[in-house]
């Protein structure tokens, strides 16, 4: 049982940076379709960024990007404290 309590808190954070993920990349296909079918100038969203050049294109995550997905762990966790608090005080409270 502790093994489980110990875990709980990791993969919270996990949570949270695969939700951000996913989010990241629906943006991400958005940007990749619309550069596919309108064959669009650079440009720069922060969290995507299409780079064009004679040679290739590209389209990459950009630090940004990374840290949006880490920030989102860290905003999971923050939740996750709180209502294990709350339980806790109603556990006290049912006492």
């Amino acid at each position: 049982m502790k093994a489980g309590k110990q875990l709980s808190q990791p993969l919270r954070f996990v949570y949270g940076v695969l939700k951000a993920y996913i989010g990241v990349s629906v943006i991400y296909m958005t940007v990749a379709l619309v550069v596919i079918f309108f064959d669009t100038e650079p440009f720069n969203l922060y969290i995507v960024r299409y780079i064009k050049t004679e040679e290739f294109s590209k389209l990459t995550i950009p630090l940004f990007g990374y840290l949006l997905m880490l920030l989102n762990g860290f905003l999971e966790l923050i939740k996750f404290k709180k209502e294990k608090r709350k339980n806790r005080r109603r556990r006290k409270k049912d006492e």
